[in-house]
């Protein structure tokens, strides 16, 4: 949870979600070796955030405060930027500044565009729009919305903690009014869905 676990001279692994920049600082002042496991996509949007902060760009990261992606994306912009996952979220503070807007690469595309179209309404200076959200994730959110539109019951499988299973579960929902989220075969309950005659997956 901590470098402050990871002993001097001991090898740590940096997770797909990536981490502030200060981490590899630290490690470095105490020979720790990282293996870093920082998916490419996060990558490239802590690139972005580093380099338009740098510019004196206000940065407003699309995406939930407390997932660890976008923990790790504040840590390239000094811990200074907005974090919205509302559309309805107040805006005050960057009306009158540059803003650059990147996304929790997970997020959905759906609340990211009226997010968008909200701050390009109320801000009155640039705002430089990166659509950081993984082809992987749009593909998958694609096919839920398509999928549940087209079955009387939809099964959602994939972690209880995940922010991509929770997209995809609230996607079916809006589309599909019996989703079942299961994180392994142990919690299907077949006597719930027998009635359906489509079940998607």
């Amino acid at each position: 949870d901590d470098l402050s676990e990871v002993p001097d001279g001991a090898t740590v692994i940096f997770r797909s979600h990536g981490v502030p920049a200060a981490y590899y600082d630290r490690c470095a002042d105490r020979n720790i070796k990282v293996i870093d496991c920082t998916c490419s996509f996060v990558r490239n949007t802590q690139r972005i955030v580093k380099d338009e902060y740098a510019s004196g760009k206000a940065i407003v990261i699309v995406g939930e405060a407390a997932h660890p992606e976008v923990i790790g994306l504040q840590g390239w912009c000094n811990n200074s930027a907005l974090v919205v996952n509302d559309p309805s979220a107040d805006f005050g503070d960057i009306i009158d500044k540059d803003v650059c807007v990147v996304a929790q690469t997970t997020f959905s595309i759906e609340k990211f565009e009226k997010i968008i179209e909200n701050i390009k309404n109320l801000c009155e200076k640039t705002v430089a729009v990166f659509k950081t959200i993984c082809y992987t994730t749009y593909d998958r959110q694609f096919e839920a919305a398509r999928l549940s539109s087209e079955c009387e019951a939809m099964l959602v499988i994939g972690g209880l903690n995940s922010s991509n299973t929770n997209k995809l579960y609230e996607i079916c929902l809006s589309h599909c009014n019996n989703v079942f989220r299961l994180s392994g075969p142990e919690d299907l309950d077949f006597d719930k869905i027998k009635k359906f005659k489509s079940v998607g997956i």
